[in-house]
């Protein structure tokens, strides 16, 4: 069982619950899935797709502007949903941004509030 040091969150900036349709081409083939949450380094969305950690993306982030925010992320892990709720929800993939626009992280410092 892990103590209460290996169990404290681990992220250096706070990921905002956000949701938002994410689209991204993979092999010529566009994919969708749901944003749940964002950060100044990582995001979740959450998809039926799973691609293997290391696997970089261009995702083009809609609904949360006027215009879609494309970020270039890197899967770092994921994430399939409990069986228990695997037939009304599905899992998804943990991502770590590697180059985004000024658009995010002014959408991040307005989602922030005072």
């Amino acid at each position: 069982m892990a103590n209460d040091e290996e169990q404290k969150e681990k992220r250096v900036y706070t990921r905002e619950k956000v949701r938002a349709l994410c689209r991204f081409e993979l092999d010529g083939e566009v994919h969708s899935g749901f944003l749940l949450n964002l950060s100044a380094r990582g995001l979740f969305l959450q998809t039926r797709l799973r691609l293997p950690a290391g696997t970089e993306l261009e995702l083009k982030i809609r609904d949360l502007g006027d215009q879609p925010i494309e970020v270039l992320a890197r899967v770092v892990h994921r994430a399939g949903s409990h069986r228990a709720t695997a037939s009304v929800e599905t899992g998804g993939m943990g991502f770590e941004i590697l180059n985004a626009p000024e658009a995010l992280y002014k959408l991040l410092y307005d989602l922030e509030g005072p």
